[in-house]
Parts: C-alpha cells; structure tokens; sequence
C-alpha cells in the first residue's frame, strides 16, 4: 500500500510538508501542486491489516455481494484504503469525491453508473462503519 499524503503547510521558501494519512510519515516538498503530490510514491508504514474496516471496507463488501468486484483498473481497493484511513467523518464530508470514484471506477469498467444508487450505497457503508465501532 502506497501512501496517501496530504499538504499540512508551505514554508516561506515554498517548500510544503505534506503527511500520509496513514502511517503519518512526513515529507518536505518544493512546489506542492496537488498534481505533483498524487504521483508521490511511497511504501506506507502501517500494514493493511492494521487499519480498521471503515467506510471503504463496508461499501467494499456491499458492492462485491450486488456482484460488483474491483477488476483492478478501476483504484477501488486504493480508494477503500483511503476511506477507511480517513474514518467516517471524512467519508461524510467528501460524499461527491467518493461518488466520483463511483463513477469513474463504473466506467472503467463498463458498468452502468446509477448516482442515487451511489449515494444510497455509500449513506448504508457510512452508517454501517459508524454502528461498527
């Protein structure tokens, strides 16, 4: 798993520090376009398995028992991953970004892409994940 950085600040030189959501590892960044920062490449230091299911591990299984799997084009494991780090709230927050991904992730793999599907879905993986912990 690769980790996932978000920029924290910029210093007066331009140079930003960004941190893994994850395993919190810390990077200083000259130029920190948001471009530049999603192609940083990094082994995370936290294992899978030591993240709790969340919010992406429960839509994850409600969309594999309707018989939709990630064939591995689409980033669906890596945009679980991110959810489940992020936690709930941050999944409550950026519904639309998920729901993207819904739909990108649907086209990719040429499945029809049904928004208040989507949206249901996501609202049960969110409740679910919250009752879970």
């Amino acid at each position: 798993m690769n980790c996932r950085f978000d920029h924290v600040s910029t210093d007066e030189n331009g140079r930003g520090l960004l941190r893994c959501v994850s395993c919190g590892r810390e990077l200083s960044f000259r130029n920190p376009t948001p471009e530049r920062v999603a192609r940083l490449k990094a082994a995370c230091g936290i294992p899978p398995e030591a993240i709790p299911a969340g919010v992406g591990s429960q839509l994850k299984a409600l969309l594999s028992y309707w018989g939709i799997r990630d064939d591995g084009s689409c980033g669906c494991d890596e945009h679980a991953a991110e959810m489940d780090c992020r936690g709930v709230e941050w999944c409550k927050s950026n519904r639309e970004i998920i729901i993207d991904w819904m739909r990108e992730a649907a086209k990719k793999q040429g499945q029809i892409f049904v928004k208040l599907v989507a949206m249901a879905a996501l609202e049960l993986a969110i409740y679910r994940a919250r009752e879970s912990f």
